[in-house]
């Protein structure tokens, strides 16, 4: 097993750890596993944590779940290295030919055009962070697991106990980290930045990043901050 913590190490090796508990089939390889962070997960996981047992590891699958109940129903697993940080939804970070046919427009994926993605994100930003939210809570359970490299901590929430975020984004005002879309200057890697926004609720609640990325792989990524998502989770606003 690898000691190597990456953030896909520490996922998959939270999922391996609830394969134990559950004694469920894991197919993941155990060179991509960290044995100690298993044990420290296995540790905490409760067999009833859950209205039903654990009884099938779907993840490798690439759908929406990474886990099915024995009651039919399905979990989501995510996990975060420090004790806060961000959540990726399912679906949020998509290529940019991928995003292009989500959301209707004819861009073909060409990098030319983030500056009319962001355009459009920020009229239709009520719409946009609610379907981000469905791709968080697109599971009838979710498992957060934050401090994974030191003291992991778990929460689950039950999708059918939110439905008071359903729909949470309205009219809402969203301030803006950077309102344009811009590609700074780097004179130290003397090259142009990734364009990158933090998106606020109000001065001091962030609610998640936008992340454009033009390099490797070019995809329009964002992310929620988990103080956010344990804030409207915590709180019935509707």
């Amino acid at each position: 097993m690898t000691s190597k913590k990456t953030n896909e190490t520490i996922g998959q090796s939270a999922e391996a750890a609830i394969c134990q508990v559950y004694d469920i089939e894991c197919v993941i390889s155990p060179t991509r596993l960290d044995k100690d962070m298993i044990q420290k997960i296995i540790h905490l996981l409760d067999k009833d944590i859950f209205p039903a047992p654990v009884s099938e590891s779907i993840g490798y699958k690439n759908g929406t779940a990474d886990f099915r109940l024995a009651d039919g129903t399905t979990l989501s697993l995510k996990t975060l290295k420090h004790a806060s940080g961000k959540v990726c939804p399912q679906l949020g970070q998509p290529t940019l030919k991928s995003w292009d046919r989500r959301w209707d427009q004819v861009w073909q994926g060409e990098l030319s055009h983030n500056p009319d993605r962001w355009q459009f994100i920020k009229e239709n930003i009520h719409n946009y962070l609610n379907c981000m939210l469905d791709g968080i809570f697109s599971c009838d359970h979710l498992m957060l697991i934050t401090n994974c490299i030191s003291e992991p901590q778990i929460s689950v929430f039950n999708s059918e106990s939110l439905q008071h975020i359903k729909n949470y984004f309205t009219n809402q005002d969203i301030i803006y980290s950077r309102p344009d879309y811009e590609e700074r200057w780097n004179e130290k890697k003397k090259k142009y930045s990734e364009a990158s926004c933090t998106i606020y609720l109000s001065e001091t609640m962030k609610i998640g990043e936008f992340q454009f990325h033009k390099s490797s792989r070019q995809v329009l990524k964002f992310r929620f901050f988990d103080s956010f998502l344990s804030y409207i989770c915590s709180n019935n606003l509707s």
